[in-house]
């Protein structure tokens, strides 16, 4: 049997029980000598299964500890996005289409669910945006806080993680390419402030109605990139 067959078997073992429950997040695995007597390979084997285990963010080696499971985080689960999409020929455009049912979902759960502290919060988030002369970048990472604030008050982690996944998959990505000048910033911000106002009047219309135009802005910058072959 092959080296890959072999280790393949011990990551599919591993994330089994992961997904089942066997396996607790923060429970510590067999060492490698007890991994190597349980699926009688050698230790070499277990360390790649290891290896590739911690790669997809299931599995957290400690010096001197030990091998544990580790707890979903945004950038376990934007790994794990990543190794999708590249397997899957996946487009930039497939991508954004994806956030902007999830920025979408979100919207509605927050206009069913939120209460006046939930919308102070986004509120706040939004006002970091307004200050003047902000710089592009500093943009860029409190648009980011905004979103996720939004995330957040749908009372979902698995919102949080995903949006923000998607985000770091997305608009840094955009950003690091093309630098969006501050007439889409402004444009930004208007947006950002229509959707508050229309969460806090619980106007579902008017909410999904800005953030589709939100995405769409982000289209847009896909399209001039693509226009300027710099994707």
């Amino acid at each position: 049997m092959g080296v890959n067959l072999l280790y393949s078997q011990i990551i599919s073992d591993v994330e089994d029980k992961i997904k089942s429950g066997v396996l607790e997040t923060g429970q510590k695995l067999p060492s490698e000598r007890e991994m190597s007597a349980q699926y009688e390979v050698s230790r070499a084997v277990v360390r790649e299964a290891i290896k590739v285990l911690n790669e997809k963010g299931l599995v957290e080696v400690k010096v001197g500890k030990g091998i544990y499971v580790t707890k979903p985080t945004n950038s376990n689960v934007t790994r794990a996005l990543l190794r999708v999409i590249r397997s899957s020929d996946s487009t930039l455009e497939d991508m954004i289409e994806v956030r902007e049912e999830l920025e979408l979902s979100a919207i509605r759960k927050v206009i069913a669910n939120s209460d006046s502290t939930g919308m102070g919060k986004l509120r706040n988030a939004c006002s970091l945006m307004d200050k003047e002369g902000i710089k592009v970048s500093e943009f860029v990472d409190k648009d980011a806080q905004f979103h996720l604030t939004l995330a957040k008050l749908t009372d979902n982690n698995i919102f949080y993680l995903l949006i923000s996944s998607f985000y770091d998959l997305i608009d840094k990505a955009l950003f690091d390419l093309s630098h969006m000048v501050p007439s889409d910033n402004e444009e930004a911000q208007i947006q950002h402030w229509t959707i508050v106002n229309a969460l806090e009047q619980k106007d579902l219309k008017l909410s999904e109605r800005t953030m589709r135009a939100h995405m769409d802005m982000i289209r847009d910058e896909v399209k001039m990139l693509r226009e300027r072959h710099l994707i």
